[in-house]
């Protein structure tokens, strides 16, 4: 058995996902309108500074992290929005799993990555 054979065929599997296709179809429906893509692409960068800087050891601002919110209930309020969200949640859940599989098969300890 070839390792990297086996990579490209997992590559594949994720390319034909329900989970990957769906996701597809919903952003590309949600990002056809310039405001929504502006909105979440706003919503992403402001959670990762704040997941980087957690990362680092930093307590969240109050403040941040109530616009944070505040701006995600606006943008679920959307339905397709919403959608979007769900659909990007089963995906990066699928490929979670899939991580937790392949680190157990060879040993690389959960609790450390976390």
């Amino acid at each position: 058995m070839n390792v990297y054979d086996k990579a490209h065929e997992l590559a594949r599997a994720f390319r034909e996902s329900q989970e990957l296709r769906e996701l597809k179809r919903i952003k590309n429906t949600v990002f056809s309108s310039s405001k929504s893509k502006e909105m979440i692409t706003d919503f992403k960068k402001k959670q990762f500074e704040l997941q980087t800087g957690q990362l680092a050891g930093k307590e969240p601002e109050k403040e941040k992290l109530d616009q944070l919110q505040q701006l995600y209930s606006i943008l679920i309020a959307n339905p397709e929005i919403s959608k979007y969200f769900e659909a990007e949640y089963r995906f990066d859940s699928m490929v979670s799993d899939i991580y937790k599989i392949l680190g157990e098969s060879i040993g690389v300890d959960q609790e450390l990555i976390k």
